[in-house]
């Protein structure tokens, strides 16, 4: 069977004998045409296999394009620098995850709308938390950021994070200082100023970095600001219910009558700011949870003086000036601080036309370890004492600087007074130190201005020019001369006097040598004589027996002496012998 398709045989060639002679022109004539068989064919061809199989190919390819296909998101920027359509990549953990398709103005131009195309694997990921900036080169507090760039090109970074799928995203102008996933615990801190906080500013306990912050925001009143901070694992388990924060950031310097005090945590605070906390060991409270509140204070100090929460206030009115006494001032006693300045006014009553400047301050019981007897109210031992003489006086703490602090301290001399009720206690004052000074000095004035100085003036002049009038004559002129010549004639008389000083110095010591010689014989007869009459010394024995026979001799005159008395006879007859 003959193909259909295959080419037509080409014609035979003529015989030689039908050729034409020369000269003359060809003769047509008809040719042989083989004829031809047409045979038709059953079932297909296999030609047919060629477009089917390009069919079934284009069908798959276009399946695995449409299986395989990207997940057209929106990206809201306000500035696309740097990015370019079909080439900029879209990557996580530099691994890339989509391309940016389009990039458009938005129709009020009020920002970039970026189209992108991300891998159908991270499909599941693209949640209303997922979070997209651009990474660029950088430089902020938390250091410096995305200078590989510099030579590879910007690209988009994306956090992921789960929630609810989406397709529009709000782009960061700051990448986020920590990951979504990254385990430790969210705060928030309230402070009333940010200071120079911000984000990526580290948190510190015990010097050490375990945080940092991922934000801020004003309240909506303006009362305030909140900041998101970040504490790293395994940190979170430091900060409990009872942690105190405090804005650590610059250098915290204080100039007092104590001295210069200086308080920093590191360097790191001295340039991007921080904050630090602590938690105190005697009560640390239960551990927090995620997203709970702490006040921010200013300052460490501020954290001890939160810890009174028992304040008495008093007002108080100087007479001097108070310049160099600002809010929160200490108030002491002999230099123990029992409180603080909390505010300093200025009122005028028209109607007695009186100016007057009140100090309120509070006293703090609880900085002093015993306030009167148990169970006494702190207001009525400090009436008490201002009856005994406790008395408020203005006072400096630092010349230099002229800060003024508050002192009470008893005044004996001060007049009596008590403590003022009212709407505001009033606390009695006395004059500062250079205000007494400066009042004395003023009532010596008065008494000065009082006296007759000009007819004093006049009288000391009329006194100077009598006694120039009395130098000048002749005779005090002639007086002054004797007086001259009297000088120079004891002068001469003191010379001589000297010589015979000299000698009778000289015989003066002779005769204290001679005395102290005499003195010590005398002393020696003393010392001998002392000898003799003492109690066991032979003189002292004899003389106690001469008087014991002188005894015995004065005792036989007077029995003598009382026989002739009653026979005066026997000294003529003799005594009368018993019995003849």
């Amino acid at each position: 069977m003959t193909d259909a398709s295959a080419p037509p045989p080409a014609p035979a060639p003529l015989p030689a004998e039908t050729a034409p002679p020369a000269g003359e022109e060809p003769r047509l004539e008809r040719l042989a045409v083989p004829e031809v068989e047409v045979v038709k064919r059953r079932g297909l061809s296999v030609i047919w296999l060629v477009p089917l199989v390009a069919a079934a190919a284009g069908c798959w390819l276009a399946y695995q394009s449409f299986a395989n296909r990207g997940i057209p998101i929106t990206v809201a920027l306000q500035n696309a620098e740097g990015l370019e359509a079909g080439k900029t990549r879209v990557k996580y953990k530099a691994v890339d995850i989509g391309v940016v398709e389009d990039i458009r103005l938005a129709e009020d131009l009020d920002h970039a709308v970026v189209s992108a195309t991300i891998d159908k694997e991270v499909e599941r990921h693209l949640t209303v938390n997922t979070r997209f900036w651009v990474v660029r080169p950088r430089v902020g507090a938390s250091g410096v950021s995305g200078l590989s760039t510099v030579l590879s090109g910007v690209y988009v970074e994306v956090d992921p994070a789960p929630g609810p799928p989406a397709r529009f995203f709000v782009g960061l102008e700051q990448p986020p200082v920590t990951p979504s996933n990254a385990p430790g615990l969210k705060l928030v801190l309230h402070a009333a100023r940010l200071g120079s906080l911000d984000t990526g500013s580290p948190i510190f306990h015990c010097d050490i970095p375990v945080g940092k912050i991922e934000g801020y925001r004003l309240l909506d009143d303006g009362a305030g600001i909140d900041i998101d901070a970040f504490i790293d694992s395994p940190y979170q388990d430091l900060v409990r219910s009872t942690s105190r924060f405090w804005n650590a950031s610059g250098i915290d310097v204080s100039l007092s009558a104590a001295g210069v005090s200086l308080r920093t945590q590191s360097l790191a605070t001295l340039l991007a700011g921080g904050v630090a906390f602590e938690t105190p060991a005697e009560s640390p409270g239960a551990p927090c949870t995620g997203g709970a509140r702490f006040d921010l204070y200013e300052k460490h100090q501020d954290i001890l003086d939160a810890a009174f929460t028992e304040k008495i206030a008093y007002v108080a009115f100087f007479k001097d000036s108070v310049r160099g006494l600002s809010p929160a001032a200490p108030v002491e006693f002999r230099g123990v601080r029992i409180g603080s300045v909390s505010d300093v006014s200025f009122e005028f009553d028209p109607g007695a036309e009186e100016v007057r400047i009140p100090v309120t301050f509070n006293l703090e019981p609880g900085r002093v370890a015993r306030f009167g007897p148990e169970g006494s109210r702190p207001e009525e031992v400090v009436e008490g004492l201002v009856r005994k003489g406790l008395r408020a006086q203005l006072r400096y703490s630092n010349v230099l600087t002229g800060q003024r602090f508050i002192d009470l301290d008893f005044h004996p001399g001060a007049p009596p007074a008590e403590i003022q009720g009212g709407e505001r206690l009033e606390f009695p004052t006395v004059p500062s130190t250079i205000q007494h000074f400066a009042e004395s000095a003023l009532d010596v004035l008065e008494k000065l201005r009082g006296l007759p100085l000009e007819e004093l003036a006049e009288k000391a002049r009329q006194a100077i020019e009598g006694v120039d009038q009395l130098v000048r004559k002749p005779e005090v002129a002639s007086a002054f001369e004797q007086a001259a010549r009297t000088l120079d004639e004891v002068r001469i008389l003191a010379h001589s006097i000297n010589d015979e000083v000299e000698t009778l110095a000289a015989e003066v010591r002779d005769v204290a040598r001679a005395t102290t010689e005499t003195l010590e014989r005398a002393r020696s007869l003393v010392d001998e004589a002392e000898g003799a009459v003492a109690a066991d010394s032979p003189l002292m024995v004899e003389l106690l027996r001469a008087i014991e026979e002188l005894g015995e001799a004065s005792r036989s005159i007077r029995r003598l002496a009382d026989y002739l008395e009653g026979h005066p006879e026997a000294l003529i007859q003799g005594k009368k012998v018993p019995g003849g």
